[in-house]
This record gives C-alpha cells, structure tokens and sequence, in this order.
C-alpha cells in the first residue's frame, strides 16, 4: 500500500502589501478610554493644576491621558509611543488630526515640579480605587519597598540597598496596597537609601488619609524595614491591629535560649515546622511586645547528630491575641504583595525610569500606578474566568489586538478578527 508523507513542509509564498490605512494594533484602546471615561479619570486629569495655556493645541489632561493609557498597554517609555502617532483609532477616539509629539509627554511630566501637583495625581488615583476596595469589613493594608535601578544620575538617586545590582544608584519607593484587591492606595517616591522611622510613619499616616470614604482600615502587615518603636506605638494609638517581621537581634537570641512552647504544626520524615510565642522587649522598644516565631528545618527527624542548630526561624511582632499558627498563615498572605509588585513592574513599568528630575519621575509612578488600577478594574468587571489574569496577559490576550476602523451609515465601527478565541471576554466587558 503506497503512503504519502511529507518529510519536508515548505511554506507557501505570501506577498506583503501595505495598503490598509484604518488598521490599529491596540484595539484595547477602545476598552481603556471607555472605562476611563465612565470612572471619571478623564475629567479628573483635566482639572489637574499644571493646566496649559488655552492655545495650546493639547490640554495637560489630554496629554496625562494618554500616558495612562499608554502604560495600561504595557509601553515602557514614552519614546515606546511614536509607533502611536498615525494610528486611526486614537486619533478618532480623541478627534485628533495627529498625537501629541513624545517631547509633549515629557514636558509634561516637568511641569510636576512640586509635592502639592504630585498630590494631585493620588486624587486621581483615589477614583479608580475607591471602585476596588471593599467597605463591608475592615481594609488590611500592606506595606512594602522595592528597588527601582537608575542608569544615570537621576535627581535624588542614590546608592544603596539593591540586591540585583549592587552599587548601582535607584529609588527606592515606599507602596502601600489593600491586601483584598492589591489596588495600590498610596505610593512615595524615595532615594535608594534606608528607609528611616520617620518617614515610615508619615507614609503610614498619608496612607490612612487616602482611604476611600467609608473605609476603615483595621489592620496592618508590613516587612522588616517597619518594625521601628515609632511605627508599632502610633499604630497601638490608632487601635489598629499589625502582623510585621522582624529580624533576629541579641534580645531575641536571649530570650529563645529560655525555652519556648513549641507546638509543631507540620513533619514528615525530613522536614518539621512549629510555631511558638514569646514576649519581648529590643532596645529600640519601649515596651514587651509579643512575639510569634515559626521555626523550620529539613533535618528535624533525620536521627543524626548536628554540631549546630539547623532550625531557620521567622519573627512576627503583633498586638493580635490570635494563637500563633493563625498570625503567621494572616502574615503569609502579605505574599501577594510580592506578586503585585511584580504586576507593577512587569504590567506597567514602574522600574523604568522616564525623567532626570526627581518629582517628573515621582509623577511618572503615579501615572503608572493610575494605570495599574484601571486595568484592575477591568479585570473586576469581566468574567470569572479573566479575573485571575496577570496584567502581563490581560494586555497579550485582551488589549493587545488588531482590528479595522471603518466608517458605515456615519458611524464608526471596530471590525475585530472573528476568530478571536476572547471575544466572549469582550462582549462581556461591554455588557
């Protein structure tokens, strides 16, 4: 019996012709305005204080808009956004006869050139925001630093702790989420050094002032960098309950070494994990506090002898009269925040730096995190099934596609591929 096979496909010829004009590559385009809009954001940005002159042929809040949207589709920098310029669904969605020129832009992030315009911008944010934090039951507010390397001598950069790029000049800026929704409440752009107390309790307080109308903030999480005196007394003032780790010091040391009632929560035949309490006074307190410590080892039951002590231990101070395994599972789901970090800075960018003035780069995050919080909304009103996307493949899957512009019975129509495995996912955005 005679078979035919094909060691060898060689693909067809195709000519390329560039002859269509109304083709846009980001369809989402048309998603983004729409929600934007409906939020308010647009009429917001036009109120900002940084207003240009009434013959200026683009307002400032047209211009910040566009930034918005811009980063919501995953664009690094502004220079990114010449590919923009002659595309025919911005330019009808706006009425324009072409975009704004990307010096525009950065110009515009220039005219930010104060803490009281940069404030502005985070009444903004407050819109989107107050649509993703949830008033029926107290807001968990998590706090955390990342690391934003600099390649320059940007304003107020400074060398300093950079675990990936050791001596490299960064910013450093303080974050603050609702540990429900990770929308991002409130952010503060700093230079690369240490953070010190002061600074953290005024980020604290800032943050508490920024919540939506209606909410109330009833606990805290927070890393190592937050466990100061200063901090854990106003927020004992506050009636606020906290969960922050702390690092192992001497006081701590001495105080293991009395013993502890461990109570072990895990093992098998290699690794154990217990959980105990204790109460402690460092020298930077003022008080005992109490102190929950979850140890772990791989070697617990092996049998063998050690020479030292293999237990890794993990310290939570707090003020929760919880039992010790229910406080560290609580902390443990502050692991969203890393997640939403890296949403941050592979959804929109946050570690690209725009600007060498100090408050443009400050105004550029806060932009950038407007933009995070759209696309958070949007996620929120589609289907079960994309409200678990990262914004990484909300953008590939959902923003990120080709449609035709055309213009039938004088109204114009967005033709988009009919094949479109998501357009489900569209369709029901638009309901």
């Amino acid at each position: 019996m005679n078979t035919s096979t094909h060691d060898c496909l060689t693909p067809c010829s195709i000519k390329e012709i560039f002859d269509l004009p109304n083709i846009t590559s980001a369809a989402g385009f048309n998603l983004l305005t729409d929600l934007a809009d409906n939020l308010g954001i647009n009429r917001a940005l036009e109120k900002l204080s940084i207003g240009k002159e009434d013959w200026a042929k683009y307002s400032a809040g047209l211009e910040a808009q566009l930034l918005i949207l811009a980063y919501s589709l995953g664009f690094q920098r502004i220079e990114h956004m010449e590919i923009l310029k002659d595309d025919p669904l911005l330019l009808e969605k706006f009425q324009l006869a072409s975009l704004p020129h990307k010096s525009n832009l950065y110009r515009l992030l220039e005219r930010f050139d104060s803490q009281d315009k940069i404030d502005e911008l985070s009444k903004v944010n407050s819109i989107p925001v107050k649509f993703l934090v949830n008033k029926d039951r107290p807001l968990v507010l998590d706090m955390d630093s990342t690391v934003n390397t600099v390649y320059g001598v940007q304003e107020n950069s400074t060398v300093g702790y950079n675990p990936r790029y050791p001596g490299r000049r960064s910013y450093q800026p303080l974050i603050a989420f609702d540990g429900d929704s990770q929308a991002v409440l409130n952010c503060k752009q700093r230079n690369g050094m240490t953070c010190s107390s002061t600074e953290v309790i005024d980020f604290y307080l800032q943050s508490k002032r920024r919540l939506p109308k209606g909410v109330k903030l009833g606990y805290v999480r927070a890393d190592k960098g937050f466990s100061g005196q200063e901090l854990l007394e106003q927020l004992d003032k506050d009636g606020i309950y906290y969960a922050i780790k702390l690092r192992k010091t001497k006081e701590i040391e001495r105080r293991l070494s009395r013993g502890v009632l461990w109570k072990r929560i895990y093992a098998d035949y290699s690794t154990a994990i217990e959980v105990g309490s204790i109460n402690v006074r460092l020298s930077t307190w003022n008080k005992h506090r109490r102190v929950v410590v979850i140890r772990s080892t791989e070697y617990a039951d092996s049998g063998q002898l050690r020479l030292f002590d293999l237990w890794d231990y993990q310290f939570i101070v707090t003020n929760l009269d919880w039992p010790p395994l229910d406080i560290w599972q609580f902390y443990n789901r502050r692991a969203t925040c890393e997640n939403t970090i890296k949403e941050l800075k592979y959804g929109v960018n946050i570690n690209c730096i725009t600007k060498n003035e100090f408050y443009g780069n400050f105004a550029d995050l806060w932009l950038k995190i407007i933009a995070y919080n759209l696309l958070l909304v949007l996620k929120m009103n589609g289907p079960k099934e994309s409200q678990n996307w990262s914004i990484p493949k909300l953008q590939r899957l959902l923003l990120n596609i080709p449609a035709m512009l055309i213009k039938h019975a004088r109204q114009l129509k967005l033709r988009l591929p009919s094949w479109w495995p998501y357009r489900h996912i569209w369709q029901n955005l638009r309901l």
